[in-house]
């Protein structure tokens, strides 16, 4: 994915007119103008204890949280953890419709007999909080290191 900032409503004006024209330099890919307001929100989410297939995490996230829409969310990396701390780091995109509901419910997921919480990030992969006292970026480095 490239990024471009546009200096004025002119300077978009133009490169939403010239981009459709161009080629992409990659056969059975096109190149889009999208708003960065609308692109999905980059989210992690660490599962701890699990070591089954990552389907299956995907089925039981989503019969345990139907107030999201699980479905809908992109899996872009995952790893899974083999130091003190077992279990699989997630890397998502998430639709940006969703973020009332995700904040709303203070970014916690149904996870086995407890909950987890997601880890949302905004363009320049600063950390996006609900309440002052969230403290997710030390939460992110410890749990990627």
């Amino acid at each position: 994915m490239s990024k471009l900032w546009c200096h004025d409503d002119r300077a978009l004006s133009w490169l939403a007119m010239v981009v459709p024209r161009l080629n992409s330099p990659r056969e059975g890919t096109g190149l889009l103008v999208i708003n960065q307001a609308d692109l999905p929100v980059r989210a992690t989410l660490y599962v701890p204890n699990f070591d089954e297939d990552i389907g299956k995490l995907h089925n039981i996230l989503s019969a345990q949280n139907p107030w999201y829409n699980v479905s809908s969310w992109s899996l872009y990396i995952y790893e899974r953890t083999a130091n003190n701390r077992p279990g699989v780091f997630l890397v998502l995109r998430i639709p940006r419709q969703q973020l009332e509901i995700i904040l709303l419910r203070e970014k916690s997921m149904s996870y086995s007999t407890g909950a987890i919480k997601l880890r949302l990030k905004d363009f320049q992969g600063s950390c996006l909080t609900a309440s002052v006292d969230d403290n997710l970026c030390a939460d992110m480095s410890e749990q990627s290191e």
